[in-house]
């Protein structure tokens, strides 16, 4: 795994709460954990890092620490092109103008929908809306 998807994976694993046993999942237990472990605010309004600020100097040398071969690993996610049952809508692509005698130029189209199972914003592990928060 390479360094930045290590401290990626460390930062989550710090902030998630710890197991029960048998845990309770009805809408109290839910409420509760999302307003313990929601970072919504906490860096201030104009924040654009949000859990990512998490991701330390500290936490990238100890991330690093626990590197023992030289690989990496791709955390990429492929573009879905074609329709599954859980991504009914994927990634979209369109020659909107192609070269020509008079024009050496290609113009695409991509459009994709990021607020699915197929897709989630191409800066976050997920994207789960709750009562209204984003």
């Amino acid at each position: 795994m390479n360094i930045t998807g290590l401290a990626l994976l460390t930062a989550i694993f710090a902030i998630l709460p710890a197991q029960a046993a048998e845990p309770t999942h009805d809408a109290a237990y839910v409420a509760r954990v999302h307003k313990e472990i929601s970072n919504w605010g906490r860096w201030g309004k104009d924040d654009q890092l949000g859990t990512l600020n998490l991701i330390t100097p500290a936490k990238r040398v100890a991330s690093a620490m626990l590197v023992r071969e030289g690989i990496s690993v791709s955390m990429a996610h492929p573009l879905l092109q074609e329709p599954t049952m859980d991504s009914p809508r994927p990634l979209e692509h369109e020659m909107i103008g192609v070269p020509n005698a008079s024009s050496d130029w290609a113009v695409d189209k991509i459009g994709i929908v990021f607020h699915g199972f197929g897709h989630a914003h191409m800066d976050a592990i997920c994207h789960l809306g709750f009562q209204g928060s984003y």
